[in-house]
Order: C-alpha cells, then structure tokens, then sequence
C-alpha cells in the first residue's frame, strides 16, 4: 500500500476490524488518506459499508485495501448475496484476497 502510494495511486485504505482496528490505528480515520470504518460492527452497517468502499473503487477506479479481521463472517454474508467477484470482473477490477 505504501509503495503504491508513494508511486502516486491512489490507494483507500477501509479497516473493518472494529475490535482490532489496526489499519485505522495507522491511518487515523478523518485525516488524509486516513481509513474508512463502518457506523458500528454490526452486520447490517459492515454490509453497507463494504457496498459504499466497492462503490467507491467502482466510480473513482482507486485501489482497495480492506480489512474484515480474522473470523469475520460479514464477508461471507455478503458473498452469499452479492458476487462480489462478478462485480469487480464486469468493472475491470482484479481482486485479491489475502
């Protein structure tokens, strides 16, 4: 992420992980380039954030690194009603998950 920030792409940073929000602690929410988090870690919010960083990759064509944390099924649920992966592919956006 940095290097690709220091090559000058952009790059927004989403940390999802409100239990352990490690990239937030690193790009404080609200500052430059900070990260973005949902209203709360509740499902219904985690959902309709990851639907606004997509939307946001989408439409400003900005790379994405999100961060759900260990466990998290949030992702999953919203595999099993979105095809994310489709998504991206109709979009030209690659995707990578770690």
């Amino acid at each position: 992420m940095q290097i690709a920030r220091h090559q000058g792409r952009s790059v927004v940073v989403a940390d999802g992980d409100k239990r352990n929000p490690t990239l937030a602690g690193l790009y404080p929410p609200g500052t430059p380039d900070g990260a973005l988090q949902p209203l709360s870690e509740e499902s219904p919010d985690v959902v309709a954030w990851i639907n606004d960083c997509l939307a946001l990759v989408a439409s400003d064509r900005v790379s994405l690194v999100l961060d759900l944390g260990g466990g998290d099924r949030v992702l999953a649920e919203v595999a099993n009603d979105w095809p994310i992966v489709e998504f991206c592919e109709q979009r030209g956006i690659q995707t990578l998950a770690i």
